[in-house]
């Protein structure tokens, strides 16, 4: 994915400072939700999705792509700027144009910050959130149906904003504060601290790091409900794909990775825009969760990568558990902690998890 990424963006002549793209975005009406290294991560105005920010723009290139299958929109700023506010070709250059000979001081004026420098988050904001959690029932409430425990909350210093919002405080590598990580109680929506750094970091990686292994999830729940069953060396994505930074940090602290990715139902697209680019003439199906996980072990090929698993040709368990789901299991959350225990002692290789879904009779998690 990250080849055809570049490969796609490649062919692009124009090139822009960050600030001005961010700044036409702006203008199309799309705001930045959240960042990596070489791109502005927004909900994408085409699918008009509203769950996670799929919709990526390159910070020089002003070119984007939609990670949604169902979507796959691609483009570049001309584009944008002719599907949303209606320009031409040479309005909308003109238009990209003159935001560049305005920004360009502003640009030069910002401070660059280095890869390995992380802007401090205010400490006191982060106390003041852990109070709400403990004088206000609705926060506690919402974490405890998702399987964890007061001291789970108390260990991850888990805030609740008071507006129906809970806050997970993110650190660097090196354990500095750099912002929270915001989830409702009341429907699947997320919202960051300004300028989350999640491409640079991972959520819990400056207390993992001290072990040779790493337990990789996608949210900051899983790794919590791995730390409270035993497992101290969870570490979360945060989003649905892996950054340059994010591979060089699991190279630099970890021997063996063990993928624990979500274990989404296959969802089928008409049209595909992803199957469509590969060309496939119908949608195979995909599960994000399990995508991510590939891209983890094909960009770690230099390690031992291992695939958590309940048993032989099962993913995660199948059958019901009253108190953790009414269906197959989708992620850590849904699982007691035996459950987790045999995921996790049973983990296979990656090579025996690929073979596995090249047989056309196999049973799994969610056929």
């Amino acid at each position: 994915m990250v080849n055809q990424w570049n490969n796609r963006w490649a062919n692009n002549q124009e090139t822009y400072n960050p600030y001005q793209v961010e700044t036409v975005l702006h203008d199309c009406g799309i705001e930045v939700s959240t960042q990596t290294y070489t791109a502005f991560l927004c909900y994408c105005p085409y699918h008009s999705n509203r769950d996670t920010p799929s919709f990526a723009v390159n910070k020089t290139e002003g070119t984007f792509i939609c990670f949604n299958p169902s979507c796959g929109e691609t483009g570049n700023l001309f584009t944008l700027l002719r599907d949303i506010k209606g320009l031409n070709t040479f309005e909308a250059k003109r238009a990209v144009r003159k935001r560049g000979s305005e920004t360009e001081r502003t640009w030069n004026e910002r401070v660059i910050i280095p890869d390995d420098v992380f802007v401090p988050y205010p400490q006191e904001t982060v106390d003041t959130l852990v109070a709400n959690m403990w004088s206000m029932p609705e926060g506690r409430a919402y974490l405890h149906g998702r399987h964890l425990d007061d001291d789970t909350i108390k260990y991850f210093s888990v805030g609740y904003d008071g507006a129906g919002k809970v806050t997970i405080p993110l650190h660097s590598p090196f354990g500095e504060l750099v912002g929270l990580v915001g989830r409702s109680v009341s429907e699947k929506r997320f919202k960051n601290s300004d300028n989350l750094p999640i491409s640079k970091t991972l959520f819990n990686i400056h207390r993992a790091r001290a072990h040779d292994s790493v337990i990789i999830v996608e949210s900051a729940f899983c790794a919590m409900r791995l730390h409270q069953a035993g497992y101290p060396n969870a570490v979360a994505t945060l989003h649905g794909h892996m950054s340059s930074r994010q591979f060089q940090l699991l190279g630099r602290y970890f021997d063996t990775i063990i993928n624990m990715t979500d274990y989404d139902e296959k969802q089928f697209h008409k049209p595909c825009g992803k199957c469509k680019r590969l060309g496939r003439q119908e949608c195979i199906g995909h599960s994000p969760g399990r995508d991510l996980g590939a891209q983890i072990a094909a960009g770690m090929q230099h390690k031992k990568v291992l695939w958590a698993a309940m048993g032989d040709r099962l993913v995660y368990p199948t059958e019901p558990l009253e108190g953790y789901r009414d269906k197959a299991a989708k992620d850590p959350s849904d699982m007691s902690d035996a459950e987790i225990h045999q995921c996790l002692r049973n983990a296979v290789s990656n090579y025996e998890y690929s073979d596995w879904f090249r047989v056309d009779d196999v049973q799994t998690a969610m056929v």
